[in-house]
């Protein structure tokens, strides 16, 4: 047994040993790298797989409820042409009460552009004076 460790002994101080010990090292660090990443890798794959199933369901949903949207949509505004249609002639008359509230309500809204026009007259002139003072 102590011939046996004597030998062994020996044979690690020999150069060759030492370096076929540190390639073996290495190739067994370099192939648990490998696996490793080779399954992070398939990992990935597997989430990207998902997250571009996910991608293309949410897709046909959109799509989906798109159509149904516009479909919705074109029965109402075939509908509302339907009506348009059959009560055309009916609406070819004004209102003289609409006709008069319409133009008291011209006559507001002048008013007040009016009121609003000289306003910013106002404040602009203010603002003139204000930056005059400032920098005399």
């Amino acid at each position: 047994m102590g011939e046996r460790k004597r030998a062994f002994i020996t044979q690690l101080e020999n150069p060759y040993f030492q370096y076929g010990l540190g390639t073996t090292g290495a190739l067994v660090l370099l192939l648990t790298v490998t696996v490793a990443q080779y399954t992070s890798h398939r990992r990935a794959l597997v989430v990207a797989a998902q997250s571009l199933t996910d991608v293309l369901r949410h897709d046909q949903y959109s799509r989906k409820v798109a159509r149904e949207a516009i479909r919705r949509y074109n029965e109402h505004v075939e509908s509302c042409n339907q009506a348009i249609e059959s009560s055309g002639a009916a609406v070819s008359t004004p209102d003289p009460a609409m006709m008069s509230e319409l133009n008291h309500l011209n006559a507001a809204l002048l008013a007040t552009r009016n009121e609003s026009k000289a306003l910013r007259d106002d404040n602009d002139k203010k603002s003139r004076m204000i930056a005059n003072y400032r920098f005399s």
